[in-house]
């Protein structure tokens, strides 16, 4: 959810209570939209975290890699492009709070 968050600067399902009926239907495989213009690799990324099999869920190893993968060549020309869409983001609360994707991947430079 903190990746989707990331994309949509808002919190999973805020327009919804935050009571049992949403976490059944969480259990039963409820997500939100992917937001509109995010790269690929991230969507991809995104839905492997999302899995119900937990076996397909990448490690935090695996995350390591893939997101150092992302700082160098056409990957990180995705995110650049990514930033640059603009998105109506309802919340700005949370908006303030949340980096652009692209200062997300710098930081695994460091």
């Amino acid at each position: 959810m903190i990746m989707w968050m990331l994309t949509s600067g808002q919190y999973p399902f805020f327009e919804n209570d935050y009571d049992s009926l949403l976490a059944l239907r969480i259990c039963k495989g409820e997500r939100p939209s992917i937001v509109e213009g995010t790269p690929k690799c991230y969507m991809d990324l995104i839905k492997r975290c999302w899995d119900n099999n937990i076996l397909e869920r990448p490690s935090a190893t695996e995350l390591e890699m893939i997101f150092r993968r992302w700082c160098i060549g056409e990957f990180y020309d995705q995110f650049i492009q990514a930033d640059n869409i603009q998105t109506f983001i309802q919340d700005k609360e949370v908006t303030g709070k949340i980096s652009k994707i692209s200062q997300f991947i710098k930081y695994i430079e460091i």
